[in-house]
């Protein structure tokens, strides 16, 4: 039992959707009168999409506030979904009723199927969420949901006029965002991110998103994940990239994407049986998911945006001593993360570093890790991050540390902006 899920933002909106939905009920009155199938059709989807109307009108300060998005396909997809969902269930009762003298439950997957095929074409759309950062925006939400609970309060003469009102609002607040979305520049960044439960690098360029797990905590859960890509207003996530197997991976990545909308998970290639065996069962875990695996080579460029990510190595599942590296490189400067137990044995981090005008030295692998020595001194670095333990400053850098801005512990830093 877990108290704090009463708060939980999920049944808050859960809570408060159904409530817009009993007030919208009171609006719908019957009068017996026999019609036709078509006015009924009519009847059945006017009576759907105003109760997903007055949901959304209900929660879209929540969703903006919290979440930073919206998408306009809420209405639509209550309309489209409710009515395919309805027979699916008709399909059900049916397979249930006769599905041992007719074989239904086959069509009863393919009709699953195709409702699957029909979200996620429409939730991989690039359009499919709108961004509610902007400050007009956010205004507009909050007057949607303050007129929703006027409506739900007092006692309204003219109900459908103020339904209509309320609709067009919504519509504004949709319209406004998706204007304002397209329109905007987008900034390029990555995030470094030190918490109990490890590292994470946040890369962020031309409206894309990923997060690069830098964990060697065979117990780490999603819930850092979550709770930082909820505080930076994260809600799809186009990456995930990992760089260490884990034996609990499935399970994270599944907790993960229930949470926040992932597009693709990306692992290092497979070294041994172990790993194998971990990315077979993403791969089946990808299927009802629907997400991507990709595999990244090490020491190979990738190209996300504007910026450039370059992993740069990392070890096998099992191994002793555990090291990893990436190097990031903007449009004017670079970049490099690398854990405390690599800095002699990889050449590629001393490339790195003549590149690099900040540089972070980790905590990834430190219970693992000899006592490392830094010493060198280059040209462009400007800042140095040490978070990994036992490090040792050598003389070089020392007498070069006045021009150089050495930071310990930091658990949020910018290295790109």
């Amino acid at each position: 039992v877990m108290p704090y899920s009463a708060c939980d933002i999920g049944l808050i909106l859960s809570a408060v959707s159904t409530f817009a939905i009993l007030v919208g009920g009171e609006l719908i009155s019957d009068s017996g009168e026999k019609v036709g199938l078509v006015k009924r059709i009519l009847r059945a989807s006017l009576i759907s999409l105003l109760m997903s109307v007055f949901a959304i009108c209900s929660t879209i300060a929540i969703t903006s506030l919290i979440f930073s998005g919206i998408s306009p396909f809420g209405a639509p997809a209550t309309l489209v979904f409710g009515f395919l969902t309805q027979w699916y269930l008709y399909l059900g009762i049916a397979v249930l009723a006769l599905g041992s003298f007719i074989p239904l439950g086959q069509l009863l997957i393919q009709f699953a199927g195709i409702i699957n095929a029909i979200a996620k074409f429409f939730s991989n759309l690039s359009f499919a969420y709108f961004s509610t950062e902007f400050s007009a925006v956010k205004i507009l939400s909050v007057i949607t949901t303050a007129g929703f609970l006027l409506f739900a309060i007092l006692h309204v003469k003219k109900k459908k006029s103020f339904v209509g009102f309320l609709s067009a609002l919504l519509v504004l607040t949709i319209t406004a965002s998706g204007v304002l979305t397209v329109n905007r520049s987008y900034s390029d960044s990555v995030l470094y991110y030190d918490s109990s439960d490890g590292e994470k690098l946040l890369v962020s360029s031309s409206g894309k998103n990923c997060l690069i797990d830098v964990s060697d905590n065979m117990n780490s859960d999603m819930y850092s994940s979550f709770n930082f890509l909820e505080d930076e207003a994260v809600t799809y996530l186009n990456s995930y990239m990992i760089v260490r197997y884990r034996y609990n991976l499935p399970l994270t990545i599944s907790e993960l994407a229930a949470s926040v909308k992932v597009g693709e998970v990306l692992l290092p290639k497979p070294r041994n049986d172990s790993e194998d065996e971990i990315a077979r069962a993403l791969y089946k875990l990808a299927e009802t998911k629907n997400f991507e695996v990709h595999f990244y080579d090490l020491n190979s460029p990738i190209k996300y945006g504007n910026i450039e990510i370059t992993p740069l190595f990392s070890n096998p599942y099992g191994s002793g001593a555990l090291s990893c590296g990436f190097y990031f490189k903007g449009r004017d400067d670079g970049a490099v993360y690398f854990s405390s137990g690599a800095i002699e044995d990889y050449p590629y981090i001393y490339e790195a570093l003549l590149k690099s005008s900040v540089a972070v030295l980790g905590s990834f692998g430190k219970e693992y890790s000899e006592p490392a020595y830094f010493g060198e001194k280059t040209e462009c670095l400007k800042t140095l991050i040490i978070n990994g333990e036992s490090v040792v400053i050598g003389d070089e850098l020392k007498e070069h540390s006045e021009y150089i801005n050495i930071l310990y512990g930091e658990e949020k830093y910018y290295l790109i902006r």
